[in-house]
């Protein structure tokens, strides 16, 4: 693989990670709005929550939890390819035969 080749791949990467990131980030709105809307709809009702209620929160609790923690993943990831293609792009350390 050239160096043309790995930093190509590399740029795609970072592309595709950038559109992740915004697409879990709508998730993650979106799952919040539906908790918001939940909790509305519970304390607009006549009747007391029920264990359906308190089940329906807690999963929405920890599908956020885990969209973040994916997100905060993703977020490293992206670091570790900004860096890879930083010394991919340095000519002193890509140089392997002088003059470059």
């Amino acid at each position: 693989m050239s160096h043309q080749d790995i930093n190509r791949a590399l740029h795609a990467m970072a592309a595709h990670l950038h559109r992740y990131t915004s697409e879990l980030k709508s998730i993650d709105d979106t799952i919040a709005l539906i908790m918001k809307h939940h909790e509305l709809v519970i304390k607009g009702s006549a009747r007391k929550p029920s264990g359906a209620y308190e089940r329906v929160e807690s999963g929405l609790v920890q599908i956020t939890s885990q969209v973040k923690a994916v997100i905060d993943f993703e977020v490293e990831l992206e670091k570790k390819i900004q860096t890879s293609l930083a010394l991919v792009s340095n000519p002193a350390i890509t140089c392997q035969k002088p003059p470059c």
